[in-house]
């Protein structure tokens, strides 16, 4: 049976591995059978906009009975708030079913969205944002719209029928905050991190669109069988203002007994407690904080706009560990019993901390920058895999190479210098091999093997062809790494001329049953396969 991908970087350890792929290996890759053949158009598209742009990882279930027939469908949501269904092994680009637009979009430039005429993180219009997540126990898939009707903005919870599109649970569900909490005003609130399924509950984040208003981050949660609230929700900053959970798009990340992690963004914080901007989170299955870290320098962070938010938790499996960064570009590693809070003289309380993006000595254009630049920022969390040899997880940090991070399981520590980079290997673009790609935001990453075998793994990165994809929609190429040697590229979406595409921002590849599927900011998911498949 295919494996399913049911949520963002493909399960709650976020560890954004499939180990079920077995069509799919590193010398099937590298042949001449592999490439793009074909994509699934978008119907929503806005003329003259350049296409419907897609934020949200594509999901994949197999076996889905529709019309009397049995699919592998690949679920898409838009900016332009539709969910479609398609037949993910390409016997038809048109939909399998389209849920009709759930809410009219916000469209762009708005007056009261991050800044008006000055927000440029977002192009043409907000909708569906982050990655919905899907129940097969309850035959849904749920998704978060943001709208606009007259001056009212609103978010919603919806659930949606797997297989035909339709509401489910007397949805959609209004969005607000939970009674004696701070203002929850939707049009400064962006719902930009993964949906979360756990306890049976639906778990949905907030952060802020470019900082603007007086805004908190926020956890809510809605039952998975009714869409009824927790009667508490977790506020980042109850006595003051931001810490938002963006994560780069990824969601919380959960273990064995339910709780919840989160990374949070800039805004206030107390070292006794209560606002928690900047940290490492623990909540319960109820979102009462359990236990949270912040870095010693956190007020420097917070100062220099280098917030911890800008990546998400990654659990360890088979440890009881959790590893993330932000903007820094230092990873910590956490014992998830004892996240060890704060300690101004140094983080000596916690497992381990490295830097694990290119120190800034090694990047002569941008030892004279600013320390906000963003040149070494992570963005999201690293894959993880343990494979033929020791586990390993991978990160390509901002204008940075792809490097390869060995764990040891005797120490309960990483290897902090790298057993492996993409520096070794062909350069970028025709530049030398020890020049990384200068662009925002690195690159979003899915690793693909068949278990732990030898010979199977690859490190699929989508990333800007060049450029800053901050403020602007720039070009995107997909490449494929040998997992076992990133100095062995496999193969990348450049090598044809004709594979041009808007890079969609923050969004993983998703790799099911020997095919990856590629969000795209041009009206369309591109797919990739062997010569056997076509769209």
């Amino acid at each position: 049976m295919p494996v399913s991908i049911l949520t963002q970087h493909q399960d709650n350890n976020r560890s954004g591995a499939n180990l079920g792929e077995t069509l799919l290996t590193p010398d099937v890759v590298a042949g001449p059978g592999f490439g793009r053949k074909g994509s699934y158009p978008i119907p929503d598209a806005i003329p003259g906009s350049g296409g419907a742009q897609v934020y949200a990882q594509p999901l994949y279930v197999p076996g889905v009975r529709i019309n009397g027939r049995t699919f592998n469908v690949l679920y898409v949501a838009t900016m332009h708030n539709h969910v479609y269904a398609f037949d993910a092994d390409g016997g038809t680009t048109a939909p399998l079913w389209s849920s009709g637009q759930l809410a009219p979009p916000v469209r762009l430039p708005d007056a009261r969205i991050g800044g008006g005429s000055a927000y440029h993180d977002i192009a043409n219009e907000i909708g569906i944002i982050s990655t919905p997540v899907i129940s097969p126990g309850h035959n849904a898939i749920y998704v978060v719209t943001f709208s606009k009707s007259g001056s009212t903005y609103s978010h919603d919870l919806h659930a949606l029928d797997l297989t035909t599109g339709r509401e489910l649970f007397g949805g959609p569900r209004r969005i607000d905050a939970p009674p004696g909490g701070s203002d929850f005003r939707s049009e400064w609130e962006n719902q930009r991190a993964a949906l979360t399924l756990a306890n049976d509950t639906i778990y949905v984040p907030f952060a802020s669109y470019n900082d603007q208003g007086d805004y908190h981050g926020w956890v809510l949660g809605f039952s998975a069988s009714t869409l009824q609230p927790l009667p508490r929700g977790f506020e980042v900053t109850p006595d003051g203002s931001q810490g938002g959970i963006w994560q780069a798009g990824q969601g919380l990340a959960v273990d064995n007994q339910g709780n919840l992690y989160a990374m949070t963004g800039n805004g206030s914080f107390r070292a006794g407690g209560g606002d928690l901007s900047d940290c490492v989170v623990k909540l319960g299955p109820d979102l009462l904080v359990r236990d949270w870290f912040s870095p010693f320098n956190t007020a420097d962070l917070g100062a220099r706009d280098l917030d911890l938010g800008s990546g998400g938790v990654l659990l360890l499996p088979g440890t009881n560990l959790l590893v993330g960064g932000g903007k820094e570009g230092k990873l910590y590693v956490l014992d998830r019993d004892h996240l060890g809070r704060f300690n101004p003289a140094g983080d000596t309380q916690i497992v381990q901390s490295f830097q694990a993006t290119m120190p800034r000595s090694d990047h002569p254009e941008l030892r004279t920058a600013p320390m906000s630049s963003g040149y070494h920022h992570i963005h999201g969390s690293p894959v993880y895999w343990d494979g033929p040899a020791e586990p390993a997880i991978y990160l390509w940090g901002e204008a940075d190479y792809l490097r390869r991070f060995d764990f040891h399981a005797g120490t309960g520590r990483f290897d902090p210098t790298p057993a492996d980079s993409s520096q070794n290997g062909p350069g970028l673009y025709g530049q030398p091999h020890n020049t990384p790609p200068a662009s925002m935001p690195g690159a979003m990453l899915t690793l693909s093997a068949n278990g732990d075998r030898a010979g199977t793994g690859i490190v699929w990165a989508s990333h800007p062809y060049a450029g800053d994809a901050n403020h602007a929609v720039v070009r995107g190429i997909l490449r494929a790494y040998d997992a076992s040697n990133l100095g062995r590229e496999l193969w990348n979406s450049a090598r044809d001329p004709g594979d041009v595409f808007a890079f969609a921002k923050f969004v993983p590849p998703t790799v099911a049953s020997g095919n990856v599927y590629l969000a795209t900011f041009s009206g369309e998911i591109n797919v990739y396969s062997t010569s056997g498949h076509s769209v």
